[in-house]
């Protein structure tokens, strides 16, 4: 085992042809794998132990099981993932170097110019679910955007002053 760490370390990699991996290396040095197929399966492995072939709709029940935030009917993850087909959510901290930074969502044109709609910015335990073109992007504040993948990550990148972007 590796060394204790104070938080966990996630590293993603493009697997051509075979889909996208996630590696966790959790506080206690173990190794989780997730290898996101593009067959829609999900392969899980923790440390040296056995690989477990995952469906997707399995794959997204044990992730809501684990974030523990909310709770979901495994058919309605599907529905939902039916509806947004290849979209992607994610969500970023407003970087003060950002040029996004103390800008509203309406001046920005964050839809024309990025491509991805504002789902919820998070001020602090200040959560606006129902942000409109007003809504000022503050430093600090965590942005939640839709969008497709490419333009998701692209979007990310400006929302953190080309830093870091968070998903949890």
């Amino acid at each position: 085992m590796a060394r204790s760490t104070t938080h966990p370390r996630i590293a993603r990699t493009r697997l051509p042809g075979i889909g996208e991996r996630t590696e966790m290396t959790a506080t206690d040095g173990t190794v989780v794998s997730l290898v996101e197929r593009i067959d829609g399966a999900t392969d899980l492995q923790v440390g040296d132990g056995e690989m477990a072939r995952l469906s997707g709709a399995d794959a997204r029940a044990l992730g809501a099981a684990l974030a523990g935030t909310f709770r979901v009917d495994p058919s309605l993850l599907d529905d939902l993932g039916a509806v947004l087909g290849g979209l992607q959510i994610d969500a970023a901290r407003i970087d003060r170097r950002s040029r996004l930074a103390s800008g509203t969502i309406g001046e920005l044109e964050l839809r024309a110019r990025h491509a991805v709609t504002v789902i919820a910015v998070l001020h602090g335990s200040l959560a606006d679910w129902r942000p409109g073109p007003a809504t000022v992007l503050e430093p600090g504040s965590r942005i939640v955007v839709l969008g497709r993948p490419d333009d998701v990550e692209r979007f990310l990148s400006v929302a953190g002053g080309g830093g870091e972007a968070v998903t949890s």
